[in-house]
């Protein structure tokens, strides 16, 4: 079964055909607690894929301001360098803190 693509949100964002959102915290079933439990982690996971490609590859820290073709294609560059870069070297180099504009940005 093929399932489209959606994009992950959080209680702020209205709920729409494209976006995933968690249930509100007033109608809980334990079915609907474990697809909130569900898509928090699924959140987690890309927020912290975001915080490391964010933290090696600077371009991707402002508007990448180009035709929409050319950003899809520098973001998909930007991550098969960083999978390739992570195959040669190894996970545990690129899961270690980096600062970034006074923040600390942690990919565990």
């Amino acid at each position: 079964m093929t399932a489209p693509y959606v994009m992950l949100g959080d209680e702020a964002y209205p709920l729409l055909p494209c976006l995933m959102k968690p249930y509100e915290c007033n109608s809980l079933t334990d079915r609907r607690h474990n697809f909130n439990e569900h898509l928090s982690r699924a959140r987690k996971t890309v927020e912290c894929a975001f915080g490391i490609l964010y933290s090696k590859w600077r371009i991707i820290s402002k508007t990448i301001e180009t035709e929409v073709e050319l950003a899809d294609k520098t973001v998909k560059c930007i991550c098969v360098l960083h999978n390739t870069i992570t195959e040669k070297e190894g996970v545990e180099r690129h899961l270690t803190d980096v600062t970034v504009q006074s923040k600390s940005v942690t990919g565990e």
